[in-house]
């Protein structure tokens, strides 16, 4: 099923209702140009703290633009805090999903996407994701990362096979800059497993 940009809360809309919470709050971001793989990218750190005195922030959010793209610094900042103010629940609150409106218009619209909002096995599995890492361990369980961010649940039948897939795949749109997916088979019992 293709999803709808109308679904995702905007960054703007975070912060409003943040600011709302905490009027005192206090923002610091850290700035690196780095090089991957030969290609300059600007990354961003962002710290969010509830109040202007506090020592420790709140919430904390990355994000990773190519330095080329426009605006890169600009839509860098703007991802990092709407992934800040998603790790301290704001999309939920919202009742809007993990990703931003701003982080999904980058994202192809296509069927075999599913973009999940939620970071650990436990909750990948009550949504019938399979789970990523030891159900023993809950550090081993989160969805996997690659250099980009956390990778997304993608599944659909091969055009060439008629075969189901699923896969854990990167978010960059580009296919040359793309990370490797961690691919899945469907199971007899219908279960997802890893391909081997």
């Amino acid at each position: 099923m293709a999803f709808d940009l109308a679904n995702y809360s905007t960054v703007a809309e975070r912060i409003e209702l943040f600011v709302l919470e905490h009027p005192n709050f206090r923002i610091d971001s850290q700035v690196w140009d780095i090089i991957i793989e030969g290609a300059a990218y600007v990354r961003v750190k962002l710290s969010v703290y509830k109040d202007a005195p506090d020592d420790y922030p709140y919430t904390v959010g990355w994000a990773q633009e190519k330095a080329s793209k426009p605006f890169a610094l600009e839509s860098c900042e703007t991802s990092a805090y709407g992934r800040a103010l998603a790790n301290a629940n704001y999309a939920a609150k919202l009742g809007t999903p993990r990703a931003s409106f701003e982080e999904m218009q980058n994202v192809p619209n296509a069927d075999t996407w599913n973009i999940p909002s939620y970071t650990t096995a436990s909750q990948a599995e009550q949504a019938g994701v399979p789970s990523y890492g030891s159900s023993q361990d809950e550090s081993s369980e989160r969805i996997p990362e690659c250099r980009h961010g956390f990778m997304v649940w993608g599944e659909g039948v091969g055009k060439n096979t008629g075969k189901p897939w699923g896969a854990y795949r990167c978010t960059v749109t580009n296919k040359a800059e793309q990370c490797q997916p961690a691919w899945y088979v469907l199971s007899s019992s219908g279960k997802w497993k890893p391909q081997v």
